[in-house]
């Protein structure tokens, strides 16, 4: 599961700095839309997280309960 958390660690850095970015070109055209940003880059950010902690949970609790020789021939 460690893998996947840390994808997700470094697609929010790049896509957080990308997305503040874009954000001051949006409020730049659109003034008044920043209110509503911050809620948007949290809620995307734990949809992203619980779509990551469910695919990776999955997979990993069927491996735990393998014994370690079925594990190994497990394709």
């Amino acid at each position: 599961m460690r893998p996947g958390f840390k994808h997700l660690g470094v697609g929010l850095l790049i896509g957080g700095g990308c997305a503040a970015l874009i954000a001051n070109a949006v409020n730049s055209v659109l003034p008044g839309s920043i209110i509503w940003l911050p809620l948007m880059f949290v809620s995307v950010s734990l949809g992203l997280g619980l779509l990551i902690f469910i695919s990776t949970y999955s997979p990993a609790r069927l491996l735990v309960a393998m014994e370690p020789g079925d594990a190994l021939h497990y394709e």
